[in-house]
């Protein structure tokens, strides 16, 4: 787990600039997420949750017209992971679920070391993790550190087929 400048509960609001993003709260035990992200998503009902009983959610690393990437962290192992998370008015959709799914066994049957590992994927009944939560569907991939693929176009140019 990274440091960072400092990590706040969602739940008390108990500040701290020593701890790590996915450590507890010492005043509740809720997880302690990164505090620019909840400034920047105050809105994002998961971010702080405990996703599954497994990934605690830190941080968002990207969003897009059909779900959020966030920044996880997997318990008990404390190892940081990569959490797609599908907008809950997608998990009544039966082509969507079907397309997740589909998507979910592909990523896992690859095994190649240059492409990210599956962890875990599935799915939260509403009501998880929060209650009045519409049911969500999760993919849970390795966590790589860098820089995404747009900022590295945007730093070197078109790629070449070998570097692509």
């Amino acid at each position: 787990m990274s440091r960072i400048s400092s990590v706040r509960c969602r739940v008390c609001e108990h500040s701290d600039f020593a701890a790590r993003e996915g450590a507890l709260c010492p005043a509740d035990g809720s997880l302690l997420v990164d505090e620019k992200a909840l400034e920047s998503h105050p809105h994002d009902v998961l971010l702080g949750q405990m996703f599954g009983d497994e990934f605690g959610l830190v941080s968002v690393l990207g969003e897009g017209g059909f779900g959020t990437v966030y920044k996880a962290i997997q318990f008990p192992v404390k190892r940081p992971v990569a959490v797609k998370v599908l907008h809950s008015h997608y998990y009544r959709h039966e082509g969507v679920r079907q397309r997740f799914f589909q998507e979910a066994r592909a990523i896992g049957s690859l095994t190649d070391s240059s492409i990210v590992k599956l962890i875990r994927f599935g799915e939260l009944p509403p009501g998880k993790p929060l209650p009045g939560c519409g049911g969500y569907f999760f993919i849970a991939q390795e966590f790589i550190q860098g820089p995404t693929l747009r900022q590295l176009t945007r730093r070197e140019g078109v790629l070449g087929e070998l570097r692509a």
